[in-house]
């Protein structure tokens, strides 16, 4: 009897669910799509991980908490490459500016392999902006100032 685990992809909480499946078999693609299967919490427990105070407005910026987010998101790119990473439809309203920034910097080598990398640049000018840090600063290296 094989066992997966897996839980549904949202932006909730995840509710683990553990689907047993009888029978045994040699094959190649049973053994890929267990592989798969065994990924997503993975993939979601990481994700959560960055995403934690960059998806916070309120989230605090010391040195601590910012180095939590750098370290989850090369924990990511490091098991799962660059293209984990999704920096896609994020809101200037809803994220905290000097996360996002230090997840661009940290992103910056692979900027082309992250989806939205461009995008969320300006999403961090944004954020930061509204929170009265200044996006020059925060951003320095990453643009042209």
């Amino acid at each position: 009897m094989n066992q997966f685990v897996t839980a549904p992809i949202t932006n909730a909480k995840a509710d683990w669910l553990v689907i047993y499946e009888g029978g045994t078999t040699d094959s190649f693609e049973f053994a890929y799509a267990y592989e798969e299967v065994m990924a997503v919490p993975a993939r979601l427990s990481i994700t959560e991980k960055w995403q934690h105070n960059v998806l916070n407005p309120e989230a605090s910026a010391d040195v601590d908490d910012l180095s939590e987010t750098v370290d989850a998101v090369y924990e990511g790119i490091d098991i799962f490459g660059p293209s984990f990473i999704s920096l896609a439809h994020l809101d200037p309203r809803s994220v905290q500016g000097e996360h996002l920034a230090a997840t661009l910097r940290a992103t910056f080598p692979w900027r082309h392999e992250v989806t939205g990398w461009d995008e969320a640049l300006e999403v961090a000018r944004e954020a930061l902006g509204y929170a009265g840090a200044d996006p020059d600063d925060a951003l320095y290296g990453l643009v042209d100032n």
